[in-house]
């Protein structure tokens, strides 16, 4: 189990953050917002990019922040660990439904 602190995680989300952004820039295409939605590059069924990539890895570290504030003793029975985690809070009402 990773033991990083709270800073080394958000120092990380914050690395996979602007490598998302450069990619998104280096491809001419806007951040994702409220007001554009979700730029072409991201979507689930896009090809595989840098961007991409970055996108589940960020999505991946801030369920593995949140997890850590919410449920940490959860993250520590092995039988949970195994489980598929939502990455989105769409994904988790389709879990939970």
């Amino acid at each position: 189990m990773d033991s990083s602190t709270l800073k080394e995680r958000a120092a990380s989300i914050l690395g996979i953050a602007n490598s998302l952004s450069d990619a998104l820039t280096g491809l001419g295409l806007p951040e994702p917002s409220f007001e554009n939605g979700l730029p072409p590059a991201l979507h689930k069924d896009a090809p595989d990019s840098h961007a991409g990539a970055a996108r589940q890895s960020l999505l991946q570290e801030l369920d593995e922040f949140r997890a850590l504030l919410t449920e940490p003793t959860l993250l520590l029975t092995p039988e949970l660990v195994s489980l598929p985690r939502a990455s989105s809070p769409r994904d988790r009402t389709l879990m939970t439904d």
